[in-house]
Formats: C-alpha cells, sequence, structure tokens
C-alpha cells in the first residue's frame, strides 16, 4: 500500500523514498531537537500515544516523519537534525543495548 502525500498534489513521493518505506515496513525515522525544556515537554506530552518515538541520551528525539507536520501544526517548535541511521532506528525498535555476555 501506498500513502499518497497531499501536500505535493496527490502525487506520490519520490520514488527513492517509496522504496526505503516498502524495503522496510516502516516509515522514515528523524532526529529533531526542542529549543529549551518547557518546549520539550510540551511535545512529549503533545506526541505520546499519537507517535512512537524514542529519546536518546543525546537529547535528541528519534520521530517518525508524520509527527514533524503534526508538530508543526500544533506550533511547536523544533529543529530537525537529519535522518536518523540505521542504528539509531534498531535501537528504538530494540530499547536499550543489552549488557555484554561474560
Amino acid at each position: 500500500m501506498i500513502n499518497v502525500d497531499r501536500r505535493n498534489g496527490g502525487r506520490s513521493p519520490a520514488p527513492h523514498v517509496m522504496a526505503i518505506r516498502l524495503r522496510t515496513g516502516a516509515p522514515l525515522m528523524v532526529l529533531i531537537t526542542f529549543p529549551d525544556r518547557d518546549t520539550e515537554q510540551k511535545a512529549l506530552g503533545f506526541l505520546l500515544g499519537r507517535f512512537s518515538g524514542r529519546v536518546l541520551r543525546s537529547g535528541e528525539h528519534l520521530v517518525p516523519e508524520a509527527a514533524l507536520e503534526a508538530l508543526a501544526d500544533q506550533n511547536i517548535p523544533f529543529t530537525v537534525r537529519g535522518k536518523a541511521t540505521y542504528e539509531q532506528q534498531l535501537a528504538a525498535v530494540r530499547g536499550a543495548a543489552s549488557a555484554a555476555v561474560q
């Protein structure tokens, strides 16, 4: 199933983006930050229950691409740091890294 992006006049997303979504079966994840702690709290309160995500130790937030539009609709300021790496996306799915087995 292909989701139609209404922002670009109903056309399908770029082929490379569509290929990534179809291959992984999951939405693209991006890293974002918030300008201050109060904004971060407001954003987390809004995002909880609506989108899956992860708060990294660096203070960055790993959220699905769709969350960006939702945050903008709520007038919550944020800065996009870039696409999440494969390792960061796996960490979000798996949870905390397990301890080494001795």
